[in-house]
């Protein structure tokens, strides 16, 4: 780029503010061209930890495209349509009823908002039976459209989803360690492929990450093994 502006220079064609102003901006146009190739050659490490983010996004996004996809009456449309406690409790809208304590419970407001003594009406998502039906209808409409149900149907998926995320980071550590053992690796080479798998953006979690891990699974996947097959034997044809 600086042979070429020299010889624009040498043919009069760049002269004075012209010649300054091309060399300034080939310069910017270097510098821009430096970073594109540090940017490029950091491109591996960049996708690589950017593939956990990829998938919670992937998921979050599926998630929702699913919950669009379902064309069907709302929740409120649904409760306005009730003649009966038995039809609420049969919307499968997380409630519940203890007919000892002649109570309608809302279970993810009362697992997950600090609930107050009885009686004292600082218990949201609980619901006297002893109350009218359109009363009681009314205040289950009022208390699903509120803030405090809201909050808390977030709390409960959110605990949902660490379950989940829980669970399926234990399966994919057992699956690793089981193939460990099958190929008869080395223990430590199972602490190699957890690393693998989590640079890959498998949920491995934070737990069982050591070689100690396999070397205890093993045996408890022995003690699987017989007693399967002992019941298998006691089974009859």
């Amino acid at each position: 780029a600086g042979g070429g502006t020299e010889q624009l220079r040498a043919r009069g064609i760049l002269s004075g503010p012209a010649a300054a102003n091309t060399q300034t901006l080939l310069q910017v146009l270097s510098n821009q061209l430096s970073n594109m190739i540090v940017t490029v050659n950091k491109l591996p490490v960049l996708v690589a930890s950017a593939i956990p983010a990829a998938f919670v996004r992937f998921e979050d996004e599926k998630s929702a495209r699913q919950e669009a996809a379902v064309v069907g009456p709302t929740l409120a449309s649904q409760l306005r349509l009730c003649r009966s406690v038995a039809e609420v409790v049969g919307l499968d809208a997380g409630l519940r009823v203890d007919w000892q304590g002649e109570i309608l419970v809302c279970n993810c407001c009362f697992e997950h908002i600090v609930q107050g003594a009885p009686g004292s009406g600082s218990s949201p998502g609980i619901f006297k039976l002893t109350q009218t039906f359109p009363h009681l209808r009314a205040h289950l409409l009022s208390h699903f459209d509120g803030a405090l149900h809201k909050d808390a149907a977030r709390r409960a998926a959110l605990r949902r989803r660490a379950e989940n995320t829980n669970v399926t980071a234990a399966h994919n550590c057992a699956q690793i360690a089981l193939q460990v053992v099958l190929e008869k690796q080395s223990f430590l080479a199972y602490e190699r492929q957890i690393a693998l798998a989590d640079s890959q953006g498998v949920e491995v979690g934070t737990l069982n990450h050591s070689a100690a891990f396999p070397r205890a699974f093993v045996h408890s996947m022995y003690r699987v093994l017989i007693d399967s097959i002992g019941r298998l034997l006691d089974t009859p044809d």
